[in-house]
């Protein structure tokens, strides 16, 4: 199952990507991450690798994930490896007179591990694509209202 997804972000691309970019942040924005743990060294480039918790409708799942594509203040992909639920999330950052423009294309497999069986499919593409939204949404709040820490933000 895939979706895509966009939101206006009223901030600059560099803070945005810096925010996006940094897997350790997506408990505090992304509905079904509960942690996130480095196991590779080095920075947050392509090839860096993290377990990822998930909170999902079935239960709780870990992923091994990998960064795939990492393009500063354009592109950021992270996937996980083969394993329970894989997915995909693929952001694409472009400024706009208001601040960043985000479009997301997320993927996932192994739908039934995800959700109830008495849950029919179209359901849970529906679900998956609420959540999403909401986890955006999440972002966004983030991201204008002061919420996230750093130099970077601020510089």
């Amino acid at each position: 199952m895939a979706i895509h997804l966009s939101i206006e972000i009223r901030r600059p691309s560099r803070v945005v990507f810096a925010y996006i970019s940094d897997p350790a942040r997506l408990p505090q924005w992304h509905h079904a991450i509960d942690s996130v743990e480095k196991i590779t060294g080095g920075d947050n480039r392509t090839g860096a690798t993290y377990r990822v918790a998930r909170t999902l409708p079935a239960g709780h799942v870990e992923n091994r994930v990998s960064v795939t594509e990492f393009d500063p203040e354009r592109r950021f992909t992270i996937e996980s490896q083969p394993g329970p639920s894989p997915f995909a999330y693929r952001f694409r950052l472009a400024p706009t007179q208001q601040g960043t423009r985000v479009d997301v294309d997320a993927s996932r497999d192994g739908v039934e591990l995800d959700r109830p069986p008495t849950i029919p499919p179209a359901l849970a593409s529906a679900l998956f694509q609420r959540r999403m939204a909401d986890s955006l949404r999440r972002l966004k709040r983030e991201l204008e209202h002061g919420a996230v820490s750093g130099a970077w933000v601020d510089s």
